[in-house]
Formats: structure tokens, C-alpha cells, sequence
């Protein structure tokens, strides 16, 4: 019977790596074999994502570059990490400048990643649509920034509630919520797990109700 270790390596090698992505079905399937496997074998496989939350995978990327398309630049991602998602949607077409204040301890490419912190981001691009992934506490700060129409917050829930306004702030700052669920579907982190866990990731379009 092959090693748990040689079971993974192929599917969780694109899911570390900045310029590979899984499909879907090969980020499931990491889960359904980790849910399958004895605590003996997990503990001798050394399963690491290496720092990686989000199984960002095909399916997902695809559908969230339909979204975009839709968006104003410039669009900037905040707390991007390793600059994965956004490496994937330029390769869709989508120009995304990639921003991270490095504070989060995984591995940084700095041809990839500017360093900036989500203000510092704001400020320095201007952008119309902003994008962040796991970064909770900074819906203010964007919605509030005069230049900025969208802002798509990706979070799982269960691993933190991420700093929304409620809908009476949203309608002071003239903002309104909508859920991508066709981008949603897609969603899997490694906080999931096989079968009945799956479906905690949430991805949240906040627009400017005088532009959209």
C-alpha cells in the first residue's frame, strides 16, 4: 500500500508552490485522505502546507477572474502571503499588485510581493477594488478610503469572524454586501475536513451602491 506521504506529495507540491495550482478535486482529495489516514500515519507523513490556509485551486481562481473582469482598477491585494492568488489571476488576465506587510512568517518573493501595509497599500495605488484574504480588522479602513467601489473579503468561519461592518454601517458608508457564491463553491482550506466539514469558506463582495 503506497505512504500517505506519497499519496499527498504531488497535489500538496502545487498547493505550496507559488507558480502551481491544484484542480478542485485534487485539493478535496487532500482532505479525503488525511480524514482516511490513522493519527499514526499523519504524525509519520510530516504533513506541512507550509504556512499555506487557503487551497486556492483552478475551479476557484477561474470563477473569481469572471468576477473581477466586472471591477474597476487599480485592484490591489492586501495580506496577499506568497502572492499566490494574485500571481494567478495576473496569469488570467487580471492585474492584480500583490501587498503584504510581512507579518505573517511565510516565506516572502519580493518580485511578487511589495511590501506594504493594507494603508500603505491604499495610499500608495489608489485602488478601486481591493482584495484580502484572511486578514480580519481592515474592512474600515478600506471602505472608508475614498477611491475604493469594491472590496472582496475571502475568511473562513470557522476559524475567525473577520472584522464586517453590520448593514447600518455598510448603509452610512454606502456599501452593500453580496455573496460570490459561484467563487464560493470552490472554496477549500485547510482548516476543512473530509466528508461534512467542507463549505466554511466565505467570500464577501462589499460595492459602492452609487457605482454598481
Amino acid at each position: 500500500m503506497p505512504l500517505l506521504t506519497d499519496l499527498l506529495k504531488p497535489t500538496l507540491t502545487k498547493v505550496r508552490q507559488v507558480d502551481l495550482l491544484p484542480t478542485y478535486s485534487e485539493a478535496i482529495e487532500i482532505l479525503r485522505l488525511i480524514s482516511e489516514a490513522t493519527v499514526t500515519e499523519i504524525s509519520s507523513s510530516h504533513i506541512d502546507f507550509k504556512g499555506v490556509f487557503n487551497l486556492w485551486n483552478v475551479e476557484f481562481v477561474d470563477a473569481l477572474a469572471d468576477e473581477l473582469r466586472c471591477m474597476g482598477p487599480p485592484i490591489v491585494e492586501v495580506g496577499a502571503g506568497n502572492g499566490k492568488l494574485s500571481y494567478h489571476l495576473r496569469q488570467r488576465g487580471i492585474p492584480v499588485i500583490a501587498t503584504d506587510d510581512y507579518s505573517g512568517g511565510i516565506t516572502q518573493n519580493h518580485s511578487i510581493v511589495e511590501r506594504l501595509t493594507h494603508i500603505g497599500a491604499l495610499a500608495k495605488y489608489l485602488p478601486s477594488t481591493v482584495l484580502a484574504s484572511g486578514v480580519p480588522y481592515i474592512a474600515n479602513d478600506v471602505l472608508e478610503f475614498h477611491t475604493v467601489d469594491c472590496f472582496i473579503q475571502i475568511y473562513a468561519i470557522n476559524r475567525f469572524h473577520p472584522d464586517i461592518p453590520s448593514r447600518m454601517v455598510l448603509q452610512r458608508l454606502g456599501f452593500h454586501e453580496t455573496i460570490l457564491e459561484r467563487v464560493q463553491a470552490f472554496g477549500v482550506s485547510s482548516g476543512d475536513y473530509y466528508p461534512n466539514g467542507l463549505g466554511h469558506t466565505v467570500v464577501s463582495l462589499l460595492s459602492r451602491q452609487n457605482n454598481h
